[in-house]
């Protein structure tokens, strides 16, 4: 009981602690003052702040909580009404804290004896006068219980209200501080209302002006007003609700706008990072664009310029040999050549003629920038176009590349002996890679059997390309971590020493050596003739298990890719430079194949199950081996799906893994099954001859997507490690 009794009073004691506290100080109120919309502050604080803003009397001065405007009194800050309730409020709040019991008797304070020791400290002096224990309500003074008692034996002070300090203040106690005295006469008490005036007077002042107006007893009208202030303070409790109801809402609205902003700053800077990427693929594809143009625009020179060279040398051979006929010739040489000479000068009068009217090879290109009206209406590229007469060549070259293609079985070649890693022709050889040997067939109808390359150390062979030019053999071997290296006359000896995880090889257009390692990340490595490192390329970390990678007319390199539980498997055009992806098929959004729990599998062109090896013809069209799914696909330059060009209900195909091409002959070697070379005459026709073929081609689509898919095995199958 004690204990929730001093938790009310303490509760108590916190809300006039509250209610005390001016705002502008921040300490107890001295000296109130109100203002007339209530609030109230120290008198020196009000005076102060005026005097910042440099007003005075008449000025217009606003409250510094509610910004409320009041005029300042012609006498000053001095003339705004005391606001004697909150003087009572600070008064009853010191007499009721129980801190409040270290008062000293202010009666024996005043009446302390004169002729104590002055030399003696105020400390000293202060210590003889006793503690306070009550206080006279109507004196306002403490008293010590002496005098407490001497206070009550007087006649004029007998009947006061007198408390014990430190006594708990509740709303009865708080009624008996009083009486209030009169602003005029402040000996008087305010005994009376003045309801003319609306505001209490003592009985003075009722006597000398207020005898004429309707007055009543203070405490009648308090009791009324209260009632009044009940009503009113219910009616503020519901505003004060329905406030408290509105801040609530404001502060949900506010959480929720501060939710908005995040979720806007958070899409500014995701679209901030699409458009820099959308950005940055539209400047690639145009460099690439551009380098195409290059590529086949310094071609066109090439060829112009290697034509004028050969008419420049036959014309001044032709020119040598009729003037040291004429200077050296007999007589007889002379007639004998003359008519072939005359003959020979009228060609090449009729050839210079032709070349004069056929126009030389000027090729120019321009950039015009897009505006942003053109990329949102009709222009694909935010960046620009590239103008002028190479796009003419550039579109000339892919129109020509847009021919029906068909694929014939014309030989196979049975190897059942042993599993095929690898193929590669050279010199009228087929090369057949085995597990740690090469066998060497003619590369012709019916393909027989020339010899066997054993050289001491291979014994796990995996891949093999050709380069014409230097007239040798590249093979990689896993397990001696190494590219070896054979010459026409079958020399071998080890090329690249060292190479960690080495898989497939390919001979770039110059030559390079383009070899697959796997790792994190995977990478490409160039290395030229010499076996020098020209260039590494870190792939991108979407590309998971590289398996084959060959380098493009553009310089890009095409790479196919995939692995176990890995639904990207994928043919993909990667940026020299960076390693980036620039185009994939299938597109992005089709399913890459890998495992798949669904009946039915997509049809052909969206789907891929280990594309184990590939190939480029010469206008960079490429054969995929998509080894599970027991096809070889023929896809367009920009990976779109041309045609199925085998399958085994067609062919007798079942698992393609190794491919060769030799575009002088339109002749594509396919390693069936690990045990079997297909040879297919790659046939070439009219975009309107394509039309005949039209019924197979959607029957073989039809027949390749209803095929269940395999799953891919963690390792690429036998043909490679």
């Amino acid at each position: 009981m004690m204990t929730a009794a001093t938790s009310c009073a303490s509760l108590v004691m916190d809300r006039l602690i509250q209610i005390t506290e001016c705002s502008i100080c921040v300490e107890t109120l001295k000296d109130p003052r109100v203002l007339p919309c209530i609030h109230t502050y120290c008198l020196r604080c009000l005076e102060g702040t005026a005097e910042r803003l440099d007003l005075g009397p008449g000025d217009t001065m606003t409250c510094p909580l509610c910004r409320d405007e009041f005029l300042i009194p012609e006498t000053g800050l001095l003339g705004l009404r005391k606001n004697f309730f909150m003087a009572n409020l600070i008064e009853m709040s010191t007499i009721s804290n129980p801190n409040g019991a270290g008062k000293l008797c202010e009666l024996c304070l005043e009446n302390r004896d004169d002729s104590a020791d002055i030399s003696s400290s105020p400390s000293q002096q202060q210590a003889a006068v006793p503690g306070a224990t009550m206080y006279c309500v109507e004196c306002r003074q403490t008293f010590c219980d002496a005098c407490a008692r001497e206070h009550r034996r007087q006649r004029l002070s007998r009947s006061h209200q007198v408390l014990t300090v430190g006594t708990p203040l509740t709303d009865d106690v708080a009624k008996q501080f009083g009486p209030n005295f009169c602003d005029q006469h402040p000996t008087k008490t305010t005994d009376l209302y003045c309801i003319s005036c609306r505001c209490v007077v003592c009985m003075l002042c009722y006597a000398e002006t207020h005898s004429a107006h309707q007055c009543s007893d203070v405490v009648k009208k308090a009791d009324a007003f209260r009632a009044q202030l009940a009503e009113d303070v219910g009616d503020v409790t519901d505003r004060l609700d329905e406030l408290v109801a509105m801040k609530r809402a404001m502060d949900k609205d506010r959480k929720r706008f501060t939710t908005e902003l995040e979720e806007c700053r958070l899409k500014i800077v995701r679209r901030s990072a699409e458009l820099k990427a959308t950005l940055q693929r539209h400047t690639q594809s145009l460099l690439d664009e551009l380098a195409t143009l290059q590529t086949i625009g310094l071609e066109e020179y090439g060829k112009e310029s290697e034509e004028m060279q050969r008419y420049l040398k036959t014309l001044t051979m032709f020119k040598c040999y009729c003037e040291e006929v004429r200077s050296k010739g007999t007589p007889s040489d002379v007639c004998r050549s003359i008519e072939d000479l005359r003959k020979r000068t009228g060609d090449l009068r009729g050839m210079h003629a032709d070349r004069k009217r056929r126009p030389c090879c000027s090729l120019n290109v321009s950039f015009r920038v897009t505006e942003n009206g053109d990329y949102v209406h009709s222009h694909p590229n935010m960046v620009g176009e590239i103008k002028g007469t190479a796009t003419k060549i550039r579109n000339k070259v892919v129109a020509t590349s847009n021919r029906a293609v068909n694929s014939r079985l014309v030989g196979r070649i049975d190897v059942a002996d042993r599993n095929v890693t690898g193929i590669a022709v050279l010199c009228r050889r087929l090369y057949v890679v085995l597990v740690d040997a090469i066998r060497v067939f003619e590369d012709r109808d019916p393909f027989r059997p020339i010899t066997e390359i054993v050289v001491p150390g291979m014994s796990s062979l995996v891949d093999a390309a050709a380069c014409r030019n230097y007239q040798c053999l590249y093979v990689t071997d896993r397990k001696k971590s190494c590219v070896w290296k054979l010459t026409g006359q079958h020399q071998a000896s080890v090329m690249i020493p060292g190479i960690t995880n080495p898989y497939t090889v390919s001979v770039a257009g110059d030559c390079n050596l383009v070899t697959v390692r796997w790792g994190q990340p995977s990478q490409l490595e160039f290395y030229r003739p010499d076996a020098a490192l020209l260039r590494v390329v870190k792939l991108d970390a979407q590309i998971v298990l590289p398996y084959h990678a060959v380098q493009a007319f553009t310089g890009n390199v095409v790479v196919s890719h995939g692995g176990k539980d890995n639904r990207t498997h994928r043919v993909v055009e990667v940026s020299v430079a960076t390693g980036k992806v620039l185009r994939q098929f299938p597109p992005v959004g089709g399913d890459g194949g890998g495992d798949d729990s669904s009946s039915t599998p997509p049809p052909p062109q969206r789907h891929l199950n280990c594309p184990q090896h590939l190939a480029l013809d010469e206008e960079d069209r490429v054969f995929v081996a998509d080894f599970y799914n027991g096809v070889v696909l023929y896809l367009r330059p920009e990976l779109d799906l041309d045609r199925v060009l085998a399958l085994e209900e067609k062919d007798g195909i079942r698992r393609p893994s190794r491919l060769c091409y030799l575009p002088n002959r339109d002749v594509l070697y396919v390693v069936n099954g690990n045990k079997f070379v297909d040879v297919y005459a790659i046939d070439r026709s009219d975009p309107s001859a394509a039309f005949d073929n039209l019924i197979d081609e959607v029957t073989i689509c039809k027949t390749v997507a209803a095929r269940p898919m395999t799953t891919a095995a963690s390792t690429p199958p036998k043909a490679g490690p």
